[in-house]
């Protein structure tokens, strides 16, 4: 079974070898074709298929994460934090994306400048190989699920997630298509926040039209 880590819990498990005939009928020469592909919204199933260390649990890899991206908050000494955050992940390489995160959700709980502090750790990381482009994506949907969440605790979250999107957009650490993957009242939130940036503003508008032409 294939399943994906999500906060402590378990977002989906899938048999991995399954099959399911192309045709009807279940004669033994029936063609076969895998009930899934490989790749899921949450990583391939090599990435998923790898666990914490013994000596680690999630817990204690969010306290680590935690503590090394309170202290670059505080003094933004980038290079340190890069090779923190690699030597973290060379013993959780799993975890990639719940370190981004832990990440977004400091920074919308400290509001004060964190979005931008945020976007240039999530860029030195992407331009030193240390969270890939596919780890990013994980994280930012992470975040969408537990958005309701947040915003108990931070009013403001919605505002942060979209600079911390946009900033990460404007860097090419993830494609103007991850749009597509916001919530719905996330997507109106920017529309109406008046000081989003126009080009901005009108990537929003643009995809709140085509999700509709869609539905």
């Amino acid at each position: 079974m294939a399943s994906a880590r999500y906060g402590g819990g378990v977002v989906a498990c899938v048999p991995q070898h399954d099959s399911l005939p192309l045709e009807g009928g279940c004669g033994k020469h029936a063609e076969l074709l895998p009930a899934r592909t490989k790749m899921s919204s949450f990583g391939d199933d090599e990435e998923l298929a790898e666990e914490l260390p013994p000596n680690r649990t999630l817990q204690r890899f969010q306290e680590d994460a935690k503590s090394i991206l309170k202290e670059y908050f505080v003094s933004l000494a980038l290079d340190d934090t890069v090779v923190s955050v690699q030597e973290l992940l060379a013993s959780c390489p799993s975890e990639a994306d719940e370190l981004g995160v832990v990440a977004m959700k400091i920074a919308v709980d400290r509001e004060k400048d964190t979005s931008r502090a945020v976007v240039t750790l999530f860029d030195a990381l992407s331009r030193s190989n240390v969270l890939d482009r596919s780890a990013l994506i994980r994280s930012f949907e992470k975040i969408f699920c537990t958005l309701e969440d947040l915003k108990i605790d931070c009013p403001h979250a919605e505002k942060g997630v979209l600079e911390i999107i946009q900033g990460c957009m404007e860097a090419g650490c993830v494609e103007t298509k991850l749009l597509t993957k916001l919530p719905e009242t996330l997507l109106r939130a920017g529309v109406q926040d008046q000081g989003a940036q126009d080009d901005f503003h009108a990537m929003l508008s643009k995809t709140i039209s085509e999700l509709k032409t869609f539905k």
